[in-house]
């Protein structure tokens, strides 16, 4: 059965997109605050960078990119690895996936794990990984990595019943890779992009990856950062209107929401402490003098649209940060930036033969139990006679001159009779409400769309994205 549950792409206008891509890629767009030669070398020296790192000419090709946080990635994170990999091949160009490892975050393990027999639920070990990783020292303890170590064993056995047999040899194997590297990796961000990537490599599939904590090393990185602060009062200006756009666009009345306004003397990057480790808000007078400098959501897509890549695909959730940066792009560097688009898919494990509990909704659920004491005809055939006989006795209500009360009383006899005949399903509907929890619980497995890729068929996927 097809895992596949919601697809967001435009993959309609591919044809119009590969034009488009390949268009930005040959007209030269100076960012206001720019001259034409200093810009053309800071996205040189950018791609340069990227070159000399993998040995392949970054700055002859398209460089198709998207970006995520570092996380055990879900289907919905390989959809968009899958189509910026066909985008390149469509153009001709490089596929690069950007991991933000500079974020501070929780990276959350769901698994699923069975109960009795026929129920399961949706557990989620919550590990703290090094808060900056490339920074910080600190990695997970002794205690969270024997507990993730203790988890992964248990669903080697344990996953089975969940997923598609057809994917049961190469998850074991993926789980056995995974508690292989937990014994050498120092981080756990590490593990799951080498997870991620040796899955591409079973398939053919070769994607680069650059970390954002390599990129703000970066000379053009720098430069922003400096030309924002320069202009600072003009960069807030438009920064804050286009916020202040976003949210009376999409009827938002909470003012933190996607992100909040900057205040006075406030810049849009973060600022590391080198003693703590800790982010803070950067600050106009801040030194950048042997300082790092981290970039928010809105700076970091700003940043590699302008220097780096011809294409960037966002998810659902960035994709709303990205509506803010091309205003500002537009408004304050006066250009037409590199395109985007955002792309996200859902995939659900199909129910099975271990998990037969019905989908239930528990307001209808609530309905079905009134009806079979006030409404019992419903569960029988509109034909049957007792039905009948109510129907009629209903329509006499509108007679003003009938007797209201002997009609209530004889309506009441006949849900009674019908009650007696549909026992089996009350008794069902009954043993449904008792078992509510565990039946709501087991279907949260098979509808969230969180599990580890592994526990898909992720070969629907690949199809889909080579039909595009």
């Amino acid at each position: 059965m097809n895992e596949i549950k919601e697809v967001i792409c435009n993959e309609k206008d591919f044809v119009k997109l590969t034009e488009s891509i390949l268009r930005h890629k040959k007209i030269e767009f100076i960012p206001k605050g720019f001259t034409k030669e200093e810009f053309i070398n800071l996205k040189q020296e950018t791609r340069s960078f990227l070159s000399e790192k993998f040995q392949v000419d970054f700055n002859a090709k398209p460089i198709i990119a998207n970006g995520h946080q570092p996380e055990f990635q879900h289907p919905g994170i390989l959809f968009k690895d899958l189509l910026i990999h066909k985008i390149a091949g469509l153009t001709g160009g490089l596929p690069l996936h950007i991991v933000v490892d500079t974020d501070q975050f929780e990276m959350s393990y769901a698994y699923p794990e069975r109960l009795e027999v026929g129920f399961a639920h949706l557990k989620t070990l919550h590990l703290k990984d090094a808060a900056n990783r490339v920074y910080s020292q600190s990695e997970l303890s002794q205690d969270e990595r024997a507990e993730l170590t203790s988890i992964i064993k248990s669903q080697i056995e344990e996953a089975k019943y969940f997923i598609n047999p057809k994917i049961q040899t190469e998850l074991v194997k993926i789980l056995n890779r995974k508690l292989e590297l937990l014994k050498t990796c120092q981080y756990l961000f590490e593990i799951n992009e080498t997870i991620r990537e040796e899955f591409y490599q079973s398939r053919g599939i070769h994607i680069y990856r650059i970390n954002v904590s390599e990129l703000v090393k970066l000379h053009s990185f720098k430069v922003l950062v400096e030309t924002i602060r320069e202009h600072l009062d003009d960069f807030m200006q438009v920064y804050n209107q286009s916020l202040i756009d976003y949210r009376k666009e999409h009827k938002i009345k909470n003012h933190a929401q996607p992100i909040p306004n900057l205040v006075s003397g406030e810049m849009p990057f973060w600022i590391l402490d080198p003693a703590t480790k800790k982010r803070n808000v950067m600050r106009v007078e801040d030194s950048l003098d042997n300082a790092c400098i981290l970039p928010k959501a809105v700076t970091l897509t700003m940043f590699l649209r302008l220097f780096m890549t011809d294409f960037f695909i966002h998810g659902k959730g960035g994709g709303r940060y990205e509506e803010v940066s091309e205003h500002i792009i537009k408004e304050f560097f006066k250009i037409e930036a590199a395109p985007y688009e955002v792309a996200s898919a859902t995939m659900n494990l199909n129910k099975t033969e271990w998990f037969p509990v019905p989908d239930v909704d528990e307001k209808e659920l609530e309905l079905k139990l009134r009806d079979a004491v006030y409404s019992p005809e419903k569960f029988l055939d509109h034909s049957h006679p007792l039905a009948l006989q109510k129907k009629e006795l209903q329509a006499k209500f509108k007679n003003p001159d009938s007797d209201k009360k002997e009609l209530h009383k004889e309506i009441s006899g006949l849900n009674e009779a019908m009650a007696n005949l549909i026992l089996q399903e009350k008794e069902e509907l009954e043993k449904i409400k008792s078992q509510l929890s565990v039946i709501q619980h087991t279907n949260q497995v098979f509808q969230s769309r969180t599990l580890p890729f592994y526990y898909y068929d992720l070969d629907e996927l690949i199809d889909y994205v080579k039909k595009l």
